[in-house]
């Protein structure tokens, strides 16, 4: 009689131990299922901003060069006035 019992408390035992280790790789499954979920949205918001900056940089490719596009670059990008121009500078940069 105590070998059944014995059988079935050991039988209960290993049933409880493999819910067990299914409950936590069940856990650790959707932990890492969210990170990579969260992975996928970082990443989908990199390509829209990546996508913007390429239309942005498209447009100015195919933009003509005209006298105003020439006066903008020298301006921003060369720090370049007109020789009359009177330049203030705020120091905020």
């Amino acid at each position: 009689m105590l070998d059944v019992k014995k059988k079935n408390r050991i039988a209960l035992w290993i049933v409880a131990l493999l819910l067990l280790v299914s409950v936590t790789i069940a856990v650790l499954n959707l932990m890492r299922l969210n990170q990579i979920q969260n992975e996928a949205i970082r990443l989908a918001l990199e390509k829209e901003e990546l996508q913007y900056r390429v239309d942005e940089l498209k447009y100015r490719l195919n933009s003509p060069i005209d006298d105003a596009y020439i006066e903008r670059v020298a301006r921003e990008k060369l720090g370049l006035y007109f020789p009359d121009e009177i330049v203030y500078f705020n120091g905020m940069k």
